[in-house]
């Protein structure tokens, strides 16, 4: 799966400082039976999975360029699944990423500076990133501030 064999991606996916992207989401969207709407905060658009399964329950997270963030629509019990045919709740949810872009409260993905955590080599995007993973191995970088 995604270029790994079996027992790679497992190790991958259960490493704690990785982060899983629309594959998870559409497995996790099967397995849990619920639909998982992500709203990507920079383009505000949202991706849907699990969509048309007829599943009871919508859970709404929030792409903030590096990782998913869920959306609690009642704080004092945390609620955060709501029926699929809830529009009040994606408004709401489509209002806080509306925010969230406003502020800034993302990262883009084809600007940020990346350093190397190996070998200190600077990058700008996340291609540059790959093509420095793939020419050197190296594949622990950071944000650089």
């Amino acid at each position: 799966m995604l270029g790994k064999t079996q027992s790679q991606y497992i190790a991958y996916i259960t490493d704690s400082l990785k982060w899983g992207g629309q594959v998870e989401l559409n497995i996790m969207s099967s397995l849990f039976q619920v639909e998982i709407a992500a709203i990507d905060i920079q383009s505000g658009r949202i991706d849907t999975y699990g969509q048309g399964e007829q599943y009871s329950q919508r859970v709404y997270l929030l792409f903030t360029g590096i990782h998913f963030d869920a959306v609690v629509f009642d704080h004092s019990s945390g609620k955060r699944a709501v029926l699929p045919t809830d529009v009040q709740a994606k408004e709401a949810a489509r209002k806080l990423a509306t925010s969230l872009q406003t502020q800034g409260k993302f990262t883009d993905q084809a600007t940020m500076t990346l350093y190397c955590k190996v070998c200190g080599h600077v990058m700008k995007g996340d291609l540059e990133a790959r093509a420095h993973a793939g020419a050197s191995g190296h594949t622990e970088f950071a944000m650089k501030k």
